[in-house]
């Protein structure tokens, strides 16, 4: 137990497991589950798990933090022969075993489980700890994470005979020290048709068993969650929580569920004088986020008073080397179109009150970015692809607009009648997004560890 503004708080120890922290990886999967351990952490003893992939002892090692919870650093040297040892692996097993026995936790909460193990949900369970996992994006029913196939399609519906010849580009980024073995040989190194299919059927047999291992499972959409109830989870299971963002002095006084007000930020006034309407896209820059969408669609704007700056860093990406170059050729260098390289998110409100128009283009059918609630929440209209949890983010005609997705076409006619019409600009600048605060968003998901570790000691 421990006290809070004089109320007694039942103290949990909370086990958040992710596949990186911003200072590894910066992405939203590891911008929220650090900002869940900061807010957790106020009143209950935290540890993050991440893996640690650098040439280094192997073994568990855990630390304090500067942010007051703990970091488990799990040793990662695993060897890739089959499909789904990108996905199991028993030394992570063992390493995350030795973790749960050290801090017996009330529950464990996954985000992401790249580079671990799904043995971290069933060692929890032999334990009988209580299991919560968000999802994120499409990892434990899409081998490649993102359902998007390798020549850049949409798997709107799970054919895993697609998956055949989707794997093969990704498979081969994985066996880096076989980048120069015939062609015959990585073509064959796992999915040759029989063999392949025996792998997706391995593969789809595990995860069913290890998601129903899984006592709740979260997604700020409700898409995501439909997506996986159609894979096989319990439909009872599943909670939608949407993302809250980092400050709670950008939120309306009123309790629970509070509407952003964008006015306060002083940026619809700024916008209005501008001599150009500056279009911006914050992200990493990969396929799968559209962002070659993007640049195709600015070329469509020629002769029309419009600026592109696009924020991000452009990590490898499996089978498809060389996309930032790409993305550079396919600009005229007397447009305006800047790449602003990474940024801070200490200065995303100073980039964001630079915009009068923030572009969500992705390719794939994202959950929730928080890119478009950071653009909305600081009264920048956001034109987004229609599609995965961005159609329950944003309001056509409401706070932005969308296109179609994967339509250079359709996403340029709707920048322009942005770009055309300043009082659509400022209308749809003026609407905001509603947000949880981070302290109810904390609160709803300590209701569910306590739920769950009450229902656990309950007797037979």
């Amino acid at each position: 137990m421990s006290t809070t503004n004089g109320h007694t708080v039942d103290r949990l120890r909370i086990l958040l497991v992710a596949h990186g922290v911003p200072s590894q990886n910066v992405g939203g999967v590891e911008l929220y589950t650090l900002r869940l351990a900061r807010l957790f952490s106020e009143n209950h003893s935290v540890t993050l798990c991440i893996p640690d992939l650098r040439s280094l002892p192997p073994g568990l090692q855990v630390t304090p933090s500067v942010e007051g919870f703990d970091i488990a650093r799990i040793r990662v040297r695993r060897k890739k022969k089959r499909l789904l040892d990108l996905y199991k692996y028993p030394d992570v097993d063992r390493q995350f075993a030795e973790l749960l026995d050290q801090v017996k936790p009330d529950v464990v909460h996954i985000h992401h489980l790249i580079n671990l193990s799904t043995g971290v949900i069933t060692e929890s369970a032999r334990r009988g700890i209580p299991v919560v996992l968000t999802l994120h994006d499409f990892w434990m029913n899409c081998p490649r994470g993102q359902r998007i196939a390798a020549d850049g399609t949409v798997c709107r519906q799970i054919e895993r005979e697609r998956c055949l010849s989707c794997l093969k580009p990704q498979w081969q980024g994985i066996h880096r020290s076989l980048k120069d073995a015939p062609r015959r040989i990585l073509e064959n190194l796992i999915l040759g048709d029989e063999a392949g299919r025996r792998e997706l059927i391995a593969f789809d047999e595990h995860m069913r068993d290890v998601l129903g291992q899984i006592d709740r499972v979260i997604s700020p959409s409700k898409a995501m969650l439909a997506d996986f109830v159609a894979y096989g989870i319990d439909e009872r299971k599943m909670v939608r929580l949407r993302y809250c963002l980092d400050s709670e002095d950008t939120t309306d006084p009123d309790p629970g569920t509070s509407k952003v007000l964008p006015e306060r930020n002083g940026s619809s006034g700024q916008r209005e004088n501008r001599d150009r309407v500056r279009i911006g896209y914050l992200g990493t820059l990969i396929p799968t986020k559209g962002v070659h969408l993007l640049t195709e669609a600015f070329r469509k704007l020629s002769g029309l008073p419009v600026s592109l700056d696009i924020h991000g860093v452009a990590p490898p990406y499996p089978g498809r080397k060389g996309y930032l170059a790409e993305l550079e050729r396919g600009v005229d260098s007397e447009r305006e179109v800047r790449f602003r390289g990474p940024y801070q998110r200490s200065s995303l409100p100073q980039i964001l009150r630079s915009l009068d128009v923030v572009v969500v283009p992705s390719v794939w059918m994202e959950n929730f970015p928080q890119t478009a609630l950071e653009a909305l929440s600081m009264g920048v209209p956001v034109v987004a692809a229609d599609h995965g949890g961005l159609r329950e983010i944003v309001r056509s005609g409401v706070n932005g607009l969308k296109f179609r997705p994967g339509d250079s076409q359709d996403l340029a006619d709707k920048l322009r009648c942005l770009i055309g019409d300043r009082d659509l600009r400022m209308r749809l600048s003026g609407r905001g997004v509603d947000i949880p605060r981070p302290s109810e968003h904390a609160m709803k998901h300590l209701e569910i560890y306590r739920e769950l570790k009450a229902a656990r000691s309950l007797p037979e």
